[in-house]
């Protein structure tokens, strides 16, 4: 276990609360692009959909079409804030645009929200319950071999 994952588990056990399991597990690094190449791949995507221009996106965000320039050039990481409004422009929040799978789950996106939301308010059997589903369903869909979405 890294460092992270047991400051993770110490703070869990203090809150008196329970991590799902995925939070604690250890990606290959070196093969999972940044967080701020995840944004920029997502943004550059999203505007191909949508077949806009950043000066498009500077109209629906509210952002400048020259921080988006140096947002899509990499030379910047945009603020939480501005990340904020590039995702709104597209109906995301800030946090669906870091991530690394949104192209293939775009259209999930509301259920994924609604899935977090009732995790965070269910009681403790409940998130077990929903952490279990979770796990069991994951488990089926590799070991049948199944590549699509239920």
């Amino acid at each position: 276990m890294n460092s992270c994952s047991a400051t993770c588990q110490e703070q869990s056990f203090k809150l008196g609360t329970k991590f799902p399991d995925v939070l604690y597990k250890v990606h290959d690094m070196q093969n999972k692009p940044s967080t701020q190449e995840t944004l920029v791949n997502n943004l550059k995507r999203l505007m191909d959909m949508c077949e806009w221009e950043i000066k498009d996106l500077e109209k629906k965000s509210g952002v400048t079409a020259r921080m988006i320039r140096y947002i899509l050039s990499g030379e910047r990481c945009p603020s939480i804030e501005i990340a904020d409004k590039l995702a709104a422009a597209f109906n995301l929040t800030g946090w669906q645009l870091i991530m690394p799978q949104l192209m293939g789950d775009i259209k999930q996106m509301r259920h994924i929200e609604a899935l977090i939301d009732n995790w965070n308010k269910a009681d403790p059997d409940g998130k077990a319950f929903i952490e279990d589903a979770a796990k069991r369903e994951a488990t089926r869909k590799v070991s049948n071999g199944d590549s699509h979405a239920h």
